[in-house]
């Protein structure tokens, strides 16, 4: 189907430590039946997690009365930040920014999530 296509292309041409955030049918994330979905399943078990969200567009303009998956890649192979983890990134840069002793904290962080570092 249309969302395999896109999740797998996506993961082809992403450049390594990007993070690639997608939605598709929970049955192609969750329920492998052929191929390309067993492929997917597999990137979520190394690469990623997927949340399922249920039938969330069931208020939609176009009613797809399918339940839908959320996944999330990293290319580092590293566990993908939450939330909480991206804005203690985003904390722990700005505290690098005022004070530059902060660089072990950053660089646990870094670490902690197999981030590729970039210059600020």
């Amino acid at each position: 189907s249309a969302d395999e296509k896109h999740i797998l292309h996506a993961w082809e041409i992403a450049p390594n430590g990007c993070t690639i955030i997608s939605l598709c049918n929970n049955n192609t994330a969750h329920y492998p039946r052929n191929s390309k979905q067993r492929e997917i399943a597999e990137l979520i078990r190394t690469y990623g997690r997927s949340e399922s969200f249920g039938e969330c567009f069931s208020d939609a303009e176009r009613n797809t009365g399918i339940n839908i998956a959320q996944q999330k890649f990293n290319l580092n192979g590293g566990e993908v930040p939450d939330a909480k983890g991206v804005e203690l990134i985003k904390k722990y840069i700005v505290e690098l920014e005022a004070n530059l002793e902060k660089t072990v904290w950053l660089e646990e962080i870094f670490k902690r999530y197999n981030l590729k570092q970039y210059k600020l």
